[in-house]
C-alpha cells in the first residue's frame, strides 16, 4: 500500500500540473491486474483509486481558486479535469459547493473551506 501512495503523490503532487493517471499504468508498474489493483486500494484506503485521485485534485484546485487569479477552467485544467461540468459536478461533491462559489466565499467572506486531507 505504501509504494502506491507514494507512486500516486509523486505522480499528483510533485509535478506542477497534475498529469493523467491511469490504473493500467499503476497495475502495470506494480505487475498486477487492474481489478486486483483496485480491490486491493479499495481495501486499503476504504475508496476506489478515483476517489482518492478526485480528493486530490479537489485540494489542489481549492488551493488555485483561494491563491490565484486563474479562471475556473484553467484551474479545472491545470488539475487534471478536462472535462469543466465533471469539475464543477467534482467539485461539488466533495465542497458542497462550486469552484465559483468556493472563490466568492473567500472575497466576501474570507471563507477558507475545509480541505480534504487523507
Amino acid at each position: 500500500m505504501a509504494d502506491i501512495d507514494l507512486s500516486i503523490k509523486f505522480k499528483t503532487e510533485k509535478q506542477k500540473e497534475i498529469e493523467d493517471i491511469t490504473l493500467p499504468e499503476i497495475a502495470e508498474h506494480f505487475h498486477i491486474s487492474k481489478g486486483q489493483l483496485c480491490r486491493f486500494f479499495k481495501k486499503m484506503t476504504n475508496m476506489p483509486p478515483i476517489d482518492y485521485l478526485n480528493y486530490s485534485r479537489i485540494n489542489k484546485s481549492a488551493l488555485l481558486l483561494r491563491n490565484t487569479d486563474l479562471s475556473v477552467i484553467a484551474v479545472a485544467g491545470q488539475t487534471g479535469f478536462n472535462n469543466t461540468s465533471y469539475y464543477n459536478r467534482t467539485f461539488r461533491r466533495y465542497m458542497n459547493m462550486t469552484p465559483g462559489e468556493y472563490r466568492r466565499n473567500i472575497k466576501w467572506y474570507g471563507y477558507q473551506g475545509d480541505f480534504l486531507f487523507f
